[in-house]
């Protein structure tokens, strides 16, 4: 049943892909994609199938990702509960695939939420969404 959905997806996002853009795609991941990219990574170490791999790599979020890459805290108004499983899948992908970058962007993400967006509250958010560093007041 897993693959078979699976096959649902690749085909759907390469018919957006062939039909609008790639870019297109990433838009749609501003909504809350759940854990697509973990759940697509923890399959293809199953499976082996590199249609998974290509298919989760497109479920990371580049505009999220990228600034994490960079070591740069670029968290405020990000929606938390949209990001947080995307930064989970990017550990995935370290774990997987073995590429250094994921290791440091899971690790760096890590870094910034405990040492700049916990609160005395015990969340990491103010209505879901990350602000600024090391403030909870909501701009």
């Amino acid at each position: 049943m897993a693959t078979w959905m699976v096959e649902y997806f690749y085909n759907r996002v390469q018919k957006v892909i062939a039909m609008y853009s790639v870019e297109r795609h990433w838009y749609s991941l501003n909504e809350e994609t759940g854990g697509m990219n973990d759940v697509l990574y923890r399959l293809y170490s199953i499976t082996h199938d590199p249609k998974y791999l290509l298919l989760a790599n497109l479920f990371d979020k580049p505009c999220f990702l990228g600034f994490l890459a960079l070591q740069a805290d670029y968290l405020s108004q990000f929606h938390a509960n949209t990001h947080i499983p995307i930064d989970i899948g990017s550990q995935m992908r370290y774990e997987v695939t073995g590429d250094p970058l994921y290791k440091l962007i899971g690790t760096f993400f890590m870094d910034i939420v405990n040492a700049s967006h916990s609160y005395a509250t015990g969340g990491t958010s103010a209505r879901e969404f990350w602000w600024y560093p090391k403030r909870l007041q909501i701009p």
